[in-house]
This record gives C-alpha cells, sequence and structure tokens, in this order.
C-alpha cells in the first residue's frame, strides 16, 4: 500500500458539505424566527402601553409618524 497520498482534498468536500447543510436547515428556521421576533416586540408593546398609558401613546405616536 502506498501510504504517501495526501487526503487534503476531503477536508475541502467536508467543509463545502457542512457550509451547504448550514445555509439549508438555517433557511428552514429563519422565517420562524422573524415570525417569533414580531410577536414578541407586539406583546411587548402592549405591555408596554398597559403600564405607562397615555404617555406610551404619545410616544409611540411620535415614532410612527417620524
Amino acid at each position: 500500500m502506498n501510504h504517501d497520498v495526501p487526503a487534503y482534498g476531503l477536508w475541502a468536500v467536508v467543509i463545502v458539505n457542512a457550509a451547504i447543510f448550514i445555509i439549508f436547515a438555517f433557511s428552514f428556521f429563519k422565517p420562524l424566527l422573524v415570525v417569533t421576533y414580531v410577536r414578541l416586540a407586539h406583546r411587548e408593546e402592549r405591555e408596554v402601553g398597559a403600564t405607562f398609558g397615555a404617555v406610551w401613546d404619545r410616544y409611540a405616536a411620535l415614532r410612527r409618524s417620524s
């Protein structure tokens, strides 16, 4: 057997396959993360509005108009 042949080429294949898998897997979870974040942001706005009342309403109106 000849053991002089380096196996460096295999690492390139492994890295490329891992990158493709990570990108593929992330494509499924990204929409879920966006939906979760938007729902959390709306819930937090309702909670702040309930806590601070009219002060929050004025601030929110200023932020939405600009």
